[in-house]
């Protein structure tokens, strides 16, 4: 149903609420997201611009998927809090409406 390249909205939990995120899935099913020495690797390929603070490896199992957002230095995604679970999403993005001169289908 999602794949590496979608933007979803899934609900994570802040403290003690839930809270609506758009990110766009960069791995799911059988990927590998490892992060060391500071650098994100998807499937043993660096993925520029995206720095880690802690080093993790995930193998991405049934309705898993790694989610980045596309402001790298200030998104808070899969670097911070995990994997997210397909049971979370809520919606895939079809319509880019941001900025007014660049609206697009997605699909």
């Amino acid at each position: 149903l999602y794949g590496n390249g979608d933007i979803v909205v899934f609900e994570h939990k802040k403290g003690n609420k839930n809270i609506s995120l758009i990110k766009r899935i960069e791995a799911a099913e059988g990927d590998t997201v490892e992060a060391k020495g500071e650098k994100l690797y998807i499937n043993g390929e660096e993925k520029e611009g995206y720095k880690c603070e802690e080093e993790f490896e995930y193998v991405l199992g049934k309705d898993e998927y790694f989610v980045l957002g596309d402001n790298a230095d200030e998104s808070t995604d899969s670097r911070v809090f995990g994997i997210v679970n397909k049971s979370q999403i809520k919606a895939r993005a079809v319509i880019k409406v941001f900025p007014l001169n660049d609206i697009k289908i997605l699909l």
